[in-house]
């Protein structure tokens, strides 16, 4: 999934890894790199990012944003399934390592968290964040029908994912304590609230997710999904637009 977060929500997750100059630390999966300016900032130009994702076009708009950090040598992208233990990188690795909206789309969980305690030093970090979909709230008239289409969206699992888990956000903390970090140092929830309904936002986006799915399945007349978005127009014409979601994260630190 796309992160459609603000700056201040992506520098909330970054300033939680606790990341200072000279420290090495992985994006895993990465995407198109949206952490990397506020990984960048707390580095303050001494250390080096890894950006790591199985998608090769993601990682190319990596490197076209930022040519210069690779030419330094403060940022390297590498092409690696996640999924597929072990990862290209020696125990005792990095400093921290950050994994927003990823663990859901890997059957092997456990295996992940546990692949991310062998890949950190002792006394590092990982900060482990997801969406939990099933937490999407919208201001509807049609009450039931949002329910309906909150709940397939976080239900299915789509063409381009190996795996899924709608509640995924809710679980991780308790994923942490059964992995050999033993439990979640700290753990949180960012509340993300929007009163625009527009391409740019996250709402706006969900509720085409959720139609999309909806019109595929076809268990759902497509006039009511056509009206359930006319009606998200209107309230926002009206200035009665609402929509939040919840991204849950759970920070975990490696044993000396």
């Amino acid at each position: 999934m796309f992160s459609y977060l603000t700056n201040d929500h992506i520098t909330q997750l970054a300033s939680a890894l606790d990341v200072v100059p000279g420290m090495r630390v992985l994006d895993l999966g990465s995407g198109s790199g949206s952490y990397l300016p506020a990984i960048f900032a707390e580095l303050d130009g001494a250390g080096k990012v890894t950006a790591v994702d199985r998608s090769e076009r993601a990682l190319s708009d990596i490197r076209e944003q930022y040519p210069e950090a690779i030419e330094r040598g403060s940022l390297e992208c590498k092409a690696a399934d996640i999924a597929a233990h072990p990862l290209p990188f020696e125990d005792n690795f990095f400093d921290r390592i950050l994994c927003q909206n990823v663990i859901e789309c890997v059957a092997d969980r456990m295996g992940l968290i546990n692949e991310c305690y062998r890949l950190l030093k002792p006394g590092g970090k990982l900060l482990m964040s997801h969406h939990d979909f099933d937490t999407a709230v919208y201001n509807s008239s049609e009450v039931e029908l949002t329910r309906q289409l909150v709940h397939g969206f976080a239900d299915t699992t789509q063409d381009w994912q190996d795996n899924s888990d709608g509640q995924i956000g809710r679980k991780l903390s308790g994923l942490m304590a059964a992995s050999y970090f033993g439990g979640p140092e700290k753990r949180g929830t960012i509340l993300i609230e929007e009163y625009e309904y527009s391409p740019r936002a996250y709402g706006y986006n969900y509720s085409k997710w959720a139609t999309d799915i909806a019109m595929k399945t076809g268990e759902l007349p497509i006039g009511d999904l056509r009206n359930w978005l006319r009606d998200l127009e209107i309230k926002a014409s009206e200035r009665n637009y609402y929509f939040s979601i919840c991204l849950m994260a759970a920070l975990g630190t490696k044993s000396q």
